[in-house]
């Protein structure tokens, strides 16, 4: 019988932990910022209360739960191909990185906040960045120190275009147009 390691769904359980927990912190103390009605043009009508938009924040819970399903299996190295193996720790690297997406992402449905916005957008690039990464090391047929290269360039490169303070057609900001080209490198790498 295959052996299975706690250790990913551990760093991803610890994430979620952390930053739920952070998540409830901050829009009880008012960490994020004053409603400034972030998402309000795109999302669910605003709702008087602790949390703006309910169905949008607590519908990322399922970005939790799919992390650490992502944790469970990355567990169990037998089922992670013929690549991932090779590269100790992306499998739970990404876990984390898709928990963090839930809190992040509702931290402005739940707030409308300015920097309840910026981690929304930052967990997204996270996401966008380790695809194109992990796509384009694996093209290149690479290591990991590719991989970290390219996903440190591709947040930055993010978060530089995410400044841009302009409106863009159809997505709004900037941001989202780093966002979709990643994951475009990503499906098509």
């Amino acid at each position: 019988m295959p052996t299975r390691s706690l250790r990913p769904l551990a760093y991803a359980a610890l994430t979620a932990a952390a930053s739920i927990g952070l998540l409830v912190l901050a829009i009880g103390n008012g960490w994020l910022g004053p409603d400034v009605e972030r998402g309000a043009n795109f999302c669910e009508a605003a709702r008087d209360g602790w949390v703006k938009q309910p169905a949008n924040s607590f519908s990322n819970l399922g970005f939790v739960v799919a992390g650490l399903l992502v944790a469970w299996r990355a567990g169990r190295r037998d089922l992670l191909g013929d690549v991932l193996p090779r590269h100790d720790g992306l499998a739970t690297a990404y876990a984390c990185v898709v928990v963090f997406l839930g809190p992040a992402s509702a931290a402005m449905h739940a707030t409308q906040a300015e920097h309840g916005g910026d981690l929304d957008l930052l967990s997204m690039y996270l996401v966008a960045s380790f695809a194109a990464a992990y796509a384009l090391m694996r093209w290149v047929r690479q290591g990991r120190v590719l991989f970290v290269q390219l996903f440190l360039l591709f947040v930055a490169s993010c978060e530089l275009i995410g400044m841009y303070d302009g409106t863009v057609p159809v997505v709004e900001q900037s941001g989202n147009i780093a966002f979709a080209t990643l994951l475009l490198v990503a499906v098509v790498t």
